[in-house]
């Protein structure tokens, strides 16, 4: 509805990220699939075994399909995106542009969660969305 304030819950977890997410996983699964490479199965396997402590082993990822975007909570779109890249270091070609955007994402969402922001974060941040114009 206009007028509405924005929700980072909302807004970006369950709208941008969970989104993007969806579409880089795709993207992953299709440049390194194979009994060697990236799956879905072998995603959950990796997350299953992960050994998630405090408050982010009662937000953890659920079980991932092959829709077009994970029906989680916010803070589980969330906890997933901050642990990807150690959950598949090792897994996929880190030259990839899928990986690369999966790491670009996952800074642009920390500045945008971080509790204070300073000057060089903001240009950074500023600087990061012109890029992929």
């Amino acid at each position: 509805m206009p007028g509405l304030r924005p929700c980072l819950g909302h807004d970006l977890f369950e709208g941008v990220v969970k989104y993007d997410l969806a579409l880089i996983l795709k993207q992953l699964y299709n440049g390194h699939g194979g009994d060697r490479g990236l799956s879905v199965h072998k995603l959950n396997t990796l997350i299953a075994h992960f050994k998630f402590s405090g408050t982010d082993a009662r937000d953890k990822p659920g079980i991932l399909s092959d829709s077009q975007a994970v029906s989680w909570r916010a803070v589980q779109v969330w906890c997933l995106l901050r642990f990807l890249p150690i959950l598949l270091c090792g897994t996929v070609d880190v030259t990839d542009d899928a990986w690369q955007l999966l790491i670009l994402l996952r800074e642009i969402v920390e500045i945008i969660c971080a509790p204070k922001v300073s000057f060089a974060q903001a240009h950074l941040l500023t600087k990061s969305l012109l890029l992929q114009l």
